[in-house]
């Protein structure tokens, strides 16, 4: 079978987005990219791919990464600065763009509402098996969805792991109410894992809000932001206890609960 190593996300109306990258002093070019990226309004697509990392690669990765941007850009009828991008896999390597830029075109041509599965093993590096997960939640009288996927086996250790993510939904937010939100929620579970005490270059986790559920905007301190927040905490700790299950070299996955304990 055919690896998949591309993948591209594509919202039809521009979205609210937030960021969480890694902490690693060492960032590489595609965080950097994303996280100045995430500055301007109108994200309305997301390019990852697997098999290269893109880090420690100097001037050259920048040039890479923007390129990156500009051919989902060019095949998705946007303009390079409306695209996030992400990448994994070895450390150090010059990406082969002619590649990349072929595999870019491939995804956008397949573009569909149901490419959910591809593009969740597309982002696969040393992962065994592709991680998904999905919930609804009501709010203002309307239903909403949620849908993410990530990878993640080995480097993981909090802030954040070597994790990429992507979450999206169909629920209005309004700008500057949606970072919050996921702050909270990577704090409450993708900083809890941990493997083997590594930090990445490239950890990025991504909330993409577009509205097209419909109905007003989510405001901060509302309701239905927090009806949003739960929806999200429950997608991304599903997420999450996906990673420790195929954390590399594991061979057991169990929770543990403690209740009574007193908070330092």
């Amino acid at each position: 079978m055919q690896r998949l190593d591309v993948a591209v996300v594509r919202s039809e109306q521009p979205c609210e987005v937030a960021g969480v990258f890694t902490r690693n002093v060492v960032k590489a070019a595609p965080v950097v990219i994303s996280q100045l990226s995430l500055r301007r309004p109108g994200v309305q697509a997301v390019v990852l791919n697997s098999g290269n990392a893109n880090a420690c690669t100097g001037a050259q990765g920048f040039k890479d990464a923007l390129l990156m941007c500009k051919a989902t850009g060019d095949a998705c009828d946007l303009d390079p600065a409306q695209v996030l991008v992400c990448s994994t896999g070895v450390i150090g390597r010059p990406m082969p763009m002619d590649r990349v830029v072929g595999g870019i075109r491939a995804a956008a041509a397949a573009l569909s509402g149901d490419g959910d599965a591809a593009a969740a093993r597309a982002i696969m590096t040393t992962d065994t098996v592709p991680k998904e997960a999905s919930t609804v939640f009501e709010a203002g009288g309307r239903r909403y969805n949620i849908g993410g996927m990530a990878k993640g086996a080995g480097m993981i250790h909090p802030d954040m792991a070597t994790l990429l993510a992507v979450v999206t939904t169909d629920a209005p937010v309004a700008p500057g109410a949606l970072q919050p939100v996921l702050s909270r929620v990577a704090d409450e579970t993708f900083n809890c894992v941990t493997v083997d005490g590594d930090n990445s270059t490239n950890d990025t986790l991504l909330l993409l809000a577009n509205g097209e559920g419909g109905g007003e905007p989510f405001a901060e301190g509302s309701a239905e932001l927090a009806a949003l927040e739960a929806a999200v905490l429950r997608v991304c700790d599903d997420l999450s206890e996906q990673l420790v299950a195929d954390a590399e070299g594991a061979t057991k996955h169990f929770r543990v609960a403690v209740g009574g304990a007193e908070v330092a």
